[in-house]
């Protein structure tokens, strides 16, 4: 056991810091998430946005906070309906094995779910309180996601969150996507394998939320470019 421990994988460790990013279990006390916001965006932050990049950061002080923002060619409405349908997003959520609405209160809708994590640590388990609808935030109507974990509830102790979906507002085509996280592994791990991790993973949320919105609506052309400028007479 203690050889094959040793001989942990770049790979394995990477995914075991990849469900920690969406799920992160903790050991602290309740962990503080500011309100939902939009990042402001340059022109140039636009264009490669629109090309597939993300914006990314992860801050590994205790707890830590990882965000991506990303453009996904696809209105509000159809994105926000993947991300509300809980039981496929095993198919596309890194390391989710399980994901099932419980019951709704009120507002809230109540998750349960299981995480996959490789050899040697073990899944988790889990419940989620989340509240879904339309707010506006930062000036803008968006679609927000706003989660955190039911103490008690499974083998984790806290985690937190928010998603905001919200139409770009020069080219409504485009919908900017958020996703933060807050959270604290309660397992020792080198600071450079969750940098490295974050690199790919971070990345990876947004990239197959696109692909999935593919699968389901299809692939939507880019808008035509606007035509040139007639010379003046």
């Amino acid at each position: 056991m203690h050889e094959r421990f040793a001989t942990l994988s770049r790979s394995a460790l990477a995914a075991v810091v990849a469900t920690l990013l969406l799920l992160a279990p903790g050991l602290a006390a309740a962990i503080e998430v500011e309100p939902p916001s939009i990042r402001n965006l340059s022109d140039a932050q636009i264009a490669s946005l629109k090309k597939g990049e993300t914006i990314r950061s992860m801050d590994t002080n205790m707890p830590f906070r990882g965000e991506v923002n990303g453009l996904i060619h696809a209105p509000v409405e159809e994105l926000a309906a993947i991300l509300r349908d809980y039981p496929k997003q095993t198919q596309w959520a890194p390391s989710m094995a399980e994901m099932r609405l419980i019951r709704r209160e009120g507002e809230f809708d109540i998750l349960g779910g299981v995480t996959d994590l490789p050899w040697p640590v073990p899944d988790r388990t889990w419940n989620m309180r989340a509240w879904v609808g339309y707010k506006t935030v930062s000036g803008r109507r968006s679609w927000v996601n706003l989660f955190k974990y039911v103490p008690g509830s499974g083998n984790m102790n806290e985690s937190a969150g928010y998603w905001v979906v919200s139409a770009l507002p020069d080219d409504p085509t485009w919908t900017y996507c958020r996703y933060v996280l807050y959270g604290d592994p309660g397992i020792p791990l080198p600071d450079f394998v969750i940098r490295w991790a974050s690199r790919t993973t971070l990345p990876a949320i947004m990239s197959s939320l696109r692909k999935q919105h593919a699968k389901v609506y299809g692939t939507r052309p880019a808008a035509p470019a606007p035509a040139p400028a007639s010379a003046p007479q």
